[in-house]
């Protein structure tokens, strides 16, 4: 998820920076309690099952090409339930 959201249109983000984001997002888990893991869980149910959906392809987000992926992501940030994609970047 992580290299989909910070992916640029040169390609995807260094291997260390998504190391680091994981490494970072661990840490505020570990911090932030059971409140933020169930924001970050349901964030990640609807980027994963929902966003597919809204540029007309199956899910799960995974599946998709990077392309596609962050095709998804974009449109689906754009709709009412956009909030959760929101929530994941801030998270990341």
């Amino acid at each position: 998820m992580a290299e989909t959201l910070f992916a640029r249109e040169d390609g995807l983000p260094p291997a260390e920076r998504i190391d680091w984001v994981c490494s970072d997002l661990e840490d505020f888990l570990d911090h932030a309690g059971p409140r933020a893991e169930a924001v970050l869980g349901a964030s990640l149910a609807v980027a994963t099952w929902v966003a597919p959906l809204s540029i007309g392809r199956r899910p799960p987000l995974g599946r998709l090409s990077i392309e596609d992926r962050c095709r998804a992501l974009h449109k689906t940030e754009g709709t009412f339930i956009g909030m959760s994609i929101l929530a994941l970047k801030a998270m990341l």
